[in-house]
């Protein structure tokens, strides 16, 4: 990815960022929300309907998934300051040894499962911020795909690139015709020198 790809990538966590931060105030104000205090216990049909309107659980999924996200993204964004330089951002990203594109994955799936989870009425402050998050959030992802497909390209043309580092194999078990048999060289010179002590013992005794 080039420099441009990397301030694109930011600018695209930074608005997700602040889309958060937007979602869980709109979240907590339809959940707060123009309601006046009870004196009363609500009726059984008063939460029948408020249970249609709105899934707790997932209210509650959806806002921790947030603040998560939000402490995940802020330290990613960190890295486009400023003070860093171009290609940080993108070596952060791409690293096999920092945990960030990992982390930010599994953050953005469960912030994806939260979001596609949540059900909130047309008239909800936090529908339209969440369909917002919805497409910020997908094209993140689409941009994080790209950076793991101009990894691998890298990786691939690196290693066709490479010199293998290998040796060239000789096989020293083969011979030749011409190869001469140590053994039978060996036993040839034994006979020879025994039959000339043989010699030399005879003319000594004569």
């Amino acid at each position: 990815m080039s420099s441009r790809d990397d301030e694109e990538l930011a600018v695209l966590l930074a608005d997700l960022e602040r889309t958060l931060t937007e979602l869980r105030a709109a979240v907590d104000e339809d959940v707060r929300g123009g309601r006046p205090p009870r004196r009363r216990p609500p009726t059984p049909g008063e939460i029948l309907r408020f249970t249609e309107e709105y899934t707790l659980p997932t209210v509650i999924a959806l806002l921790e998934a947030t603040v998560q996200s939000l402490e995940l993204l802020r330290a990613v964004l960190r890295l486009a300051g400023p003070a860093s330089n171009a290609g940080e951002l993108r070596d952060r990203l791409e690293s096999r040894r920092g945990p960030e594109t990992a982390a930010l994955r599994d953050a953005l799936a469960d912030l994806r499962d939260a979001l596609t989870g949540a059900d909130l009425p047309e008239d909800s402050a936090a529908r339209s911020v969440l369909t917002d998050a919805r497409a910020l959030t997908a094209e993140i992802d689409e941009r994080l795909d790209e950076v793991g497909d101009d990894r691998r390209r890298e990786r691939g043309a690196d290693r066709e690139r490479a010199p293998s580092g290998r040796g060239v194999a000789i096989d020293v078990e083969e011979e030749g015709d011409d190869a001469v048999d140590v053994d039978a060289e060996l036993e040839s010179i034994k006979r020879e020198v025994t039959e000339e002590s043989g010699d030399g013992t005879d003319d000594s005794v004569k």
